[in-house]
């Protein structure tokens, strides 16, 4: 809830965004540095660490299932033509299997 809470309490959709991804990489980078010191791993590497992984791991989900499933929902091949109607989309499978 407090990444969100920047869009409530600025103006500015673009400054809201980027207080955004620093409130959540900086919550990420507390989490990995408590984390280091409990393991026993440098604290400043955990942080690190809990970023850089956090960061894949969004990214990934977000250009595998999110996007995706926003394009089967309102994407077309030509924003000009969009039918007025919306057709009935059915979402691709997420892996493939060969049938050999």
């Amino acid at each position: 809830m407090v990444p969100l809470s920047s869009y409530m309490l600025l103006d500015n959709l673009q400054t809201a965004l980027l207080a955004s991804v620093a409130v959540t990489l900086l919550a990420l980078f507390a989490f990995g540095y408590f984390k280091g010191k409990m393991t026993g791993i440098p604290p400043l590497l955990g942080g690190f660490q809990t970023v850089v992984i956090g960061g894949l791991i969004s990214a990934t989900l977000l250009t595998l299932l999110v996007l995706p499933a926003l394009y089967a929902l309102f994407g077309t091949a030509d924003p000009l033509k969009a039918k007025a109607q919306p057709e009935e989309v059915s979402l691709p499978p997420l892996v493939t299997l060969a049938a050999e």
